[in-house]
């Protein structure tokens, strides 16, 4: 059977950084290829080169036996290759139908044709079997619900040959990853070949046929399925076997820091402690931590207040907190800048690129260079940054939503012993996660919502402590 696409010896530098060495890469039609490694890996750019967004310095392509160089992402996706990004571009203002047609709106005399948008969205919705109507707005819909109607626009026109997903299961529930990875079985059986970019290691063992390991801009590991475990993956990315996660011992409740107020009873943010959020999409939870950083008419009353308070606040979406053209320094330092101002009222640069640089090395920013615009980052080292702002200076408390979003199993780690080490040493912690094992491996006390409500609370020191219990508070 010959190949979808070929890639072969793939290089491509940034300055002095080397984000593919060689790399190559073999699509089969009907084929799930797993594409993993660490953030920074050079994942990001391999895929920027197939979709046309870069041309590699070296190397080639071929597509359906004939030489592919797409010389931009509109004649990448006419040659058919679909790409669903992590982060969906969509206009929630607008229908789903005309979100679906974006950009392709039919018309007749310069206005557009309303009922032939609709006939086309609801064949495209269709197709997939997706039950959405297509007159709803797109910010009514859930995420799950975004993400489906994203896959659907990138199919629509019935030429896609390759569909490219980034992290398409960060921020679904363990029943929309079922349903997601059943459309994708339909879709592989009449040809598509699916490329699966992915942190959640178990997902891209169960999914995928064979899967290409990236370090360093290097391809350093090739299996199919049958023939490697998570850990073998986790080896491949990181070069080293990581130790097993230890999970915390109970630890002592300090004064509450701050108390966030939701129907069913308040959660606690206690000095010394970490106290998980637990929720399926639409419980409540974003919102929750949004009040109490000061949005959403929360208190205290502002984000400016909050900061001020000594409250720290990681979204679950990255684009509501970082400023893609400023620098990966400035990014760090954006809340602290009163704070670093001199005497003489100058910005106080040393400090500032001291700070910078000890925690780039901690979070292992990838590249490190602090100089660097945020948007050159991959996402995962983007979520790193946007933490990395809330260990500068004399914060206390922190609300986390989704902090290990999109980041891999390495970064995860560090990023976690990070909250833990805050706790440690007298922090305070809310830390909101669709991954429950890491709620329960380091949360104090998790706090079940459904509905905006407060459903249940589970302590560490319970036998009811355990994700089989959560999952049914839940309702999951």
């Amino acid at each position: 059977m010959q190949p979808l696409l070929t890639a072969t010896d793939l290089h491509k530098r940034f300055g002095n950084t080397l984000a593919l060495r060689g790399v190559s890469l073999r699509l089969m039609p009907g084929e799930a290829h797993g594409l993993v490694g660490e953030n920074g890996a050079g994942k990001s750019s391999l895929l920027k080169i197939i979709t046309g967004i870069y041309r590699p310095d070296s190397g080639s392509m071929s597509l359906a036996g004939g030489p592919f160089a797409p010389g931009g992402p509109d004649a990448a996706r006419a040659a058919g290759i679909a790409l669903v990004p992590q982060e969906l571009q969509i206009v929630p203002a607008m229908s789903v139908a005309d979100n679906l047609l974006l950009g392709r709106w039919p018309s007749r005399a310069g206005a557009v044709r309303q009922a032939a948008v609709q006939q086309r969205a609801e064949a495209a919705l269709a197709r997939l079997g997706l039950a959405i109507d297509p007159r709803r707005r797109m910010d009514a819909l859930g995420f799950a619900e975004r993400q489906a109607v994203v896959l659907a626009r990138e199919l629509a026109e019935g030429q896609a040959r390759i569909l490219i997903l980034d992290e398409p299961t960060a921020s679904l529930e363990r029943a929309e990853v079922d349903r997601l990875f059943a459309l994708l079985e339909r879709m592989r059986g009449e040809g598509l070949a699916v490329v699966f970019v992915s942190h959640r290691l178990d997902e891209v063992r169960a999914l995928c046929d064979r899967v290409s390991v990236l370090r360093d801009g290097l391809q350093v590991a090739s299996h199919a399925r049958g023939g490697f475990t998570e850990a073998d993956l986790a080896r491949d990315m990181t070069g080293r076997a990581l130790d097993a996660q230890q999970e915390a011992a109970i630890r002592p409740a300090g004064a509450e820091r701050l108390i966030l107020a939701a129907p069913g009873g308040g959660v606690a943010a206690r000095a010394g402690q970490v106290t998980g959020l637990a929720g399926l999409l639409g419980a409540g939870t974003g919102a929750l931590l949004r009040g109490g950083f000061g949005r959403a008419g929360g208190s205290p009353k502002s984000p400016a207040a909050a900061i001020a308070a000594g409250i720290g606040y990681v979204p679950s979406e990255r684009g509501r907190a970082l400023i893609p053209n400023l620098s990966v320094r400035d990014n760090i330092v954006l809340p602290h800048l009163a704070a670093m101002t001199t005497r003489l009222g100058g910005f106080n640069a040393a400090a500032a690129d001291a700070a910078v640089a000890e925690l780039i090395r901690r979070l292992d920013v990838r590249p490190p260079n602090p100089a660097l615009p945020a948007r050159a980052l991959s996402g995962g080292n983007q979520q790193k940054i946007i933490f990395a702002r809330w260990l500068i200076g004399r914060f206390h408390t922190l609300l986390l939503d989704e902090p290990t979003h999109g980041i891999d199993v390495s970064a995860k780690r560090a990023v976690l012993g990070l909250v833990d080490g805050f706790a440690a040493g007298g922090g305070a912690v809310i830390f909101a996660s669709a991954e429950l094992h890491e709620l329960l491996a380091l949360a104090d006390e998790v706090v079940a919502m459904r509905q905006g409500r407060v459903q249940e609370r589970f302590h560490r020191a319970e036998p009811r402590f355990t994700e089989a219990h959560l999952r049914q508070a839940l309702g999951a």
